[in-house]
C-alpha cells in the first residue's frame, strides 16, 4: 500500500538476509518483547539479529505519505508479530476507508470490459477499422466489405450487414492442431 505514495518498493532485498535487514531498519529489531512467539522459531533462536533498532515506519514514510490515517493504516499492517497484525478486515474497517472522499461508484467502469486495457483496445480495433475503410479516392459511404484479401475468406456485403458481421472482418481459419503430447511442457 506504501508503493501508491512512494511509488517505489519501501523495503526491496537482493536476497532473504537483505530483506529482513531491511525490515529490521524499518519496524525495529526482532525481539521476544515485540514478538514474543519468536522464540519458538528454530531460526530465530540460531540467527543474529541486531538488537537495538527502533520502530521507525511513522518517521520515514510521513514526508512520503501526506495522508495521517495510511501512515497509520501501513504502521498497523507492518507489525512484526502476526497476532497483533492487522488482518485484511481489520485493515478495510481502518478510518483510512471511511474518510472524505467518500469511495465512488465505479459500475461506468466496466460497461465496456472487464478491465481499461479491454476497453483502451476496443477504441484502438474501431479507430483501425475506420481508417482501414478510408481507402484514397473512396467516397464516405462506400463499402469495402466485399474486397478481396489475399489469403483470406470474404464475406460479401450484403451477408456482413444481414449478420451483423464488422466491414472490416476477414476469417483467416482456425489455428493449426496444437500436440498435446507434451503438454505438461507447455504449461511449466
Amino acid at each position: 500500500m506504501a508503493e501508491l505514495w512512494t511509488r517505489y518498493p519501501i523495503m526491496q532485498g537482493d536476497n532473504e538476509l537483505a530483506q529482513l535487514n531491511l525490515i529490521i531498519q524499518l519496524c525495529g529489531s526482532i525481539t521476544t518483547d515485540i514478538w514474543p512467539a519468536v522464540k519458538n522459531l528454530e531460526a530465530f533462536q540460531k540467527s543474529k539479529l541486531p538488537r537495538d533498532v527502533k520502530r521507525h515506519v511513522r518517521e520515514k514514510l510521513t514526508p512520503q505519505i501526506p495522508c495521517p490515517s495510511a501512515v497509520d493504516l501501513i504502521d498497523k499492517l507492518l507489525i512484526l508479530d502476526p497476532s497483533r497484525r492487522f488482518d485484511a478486515e481489520q485493515a478495510l474497517s481502518h478510518d483510512f476507508f471511511h474518510e472524505n472522499p467518500p469511495p465512488s461508484d465505479l459500475s461506468f467502469l466496466s460497461k465496456n470490459g472487464n478491465c481499461y486495457l479491454e476497453y483502451s483496445g476496443q477504441l484502438n480495433r474501431n479507430r483501425h477499422l475506420v481508417a482501414g475503410n478510408n481507402f484514397r479516392g473512396a467516397h464516405p459511404g462506400q463499402n469495402f466489405a466485399g474486397r478481396r484479401h489475399p489469403g483470406a475468406a470474404v464475406v460479401p456485403a450484403a451477408l456482413a450487414v444481414h449478420q451483423g458481421v464488422n466491414a472490416g472482418y476477414r476469417y483467416r481459419g482456425l489455428p493449426p492442431e496444437q500436440d498435446a503430447s507434451n503438454i505438461s511442457d507447455r504449461i511449466f
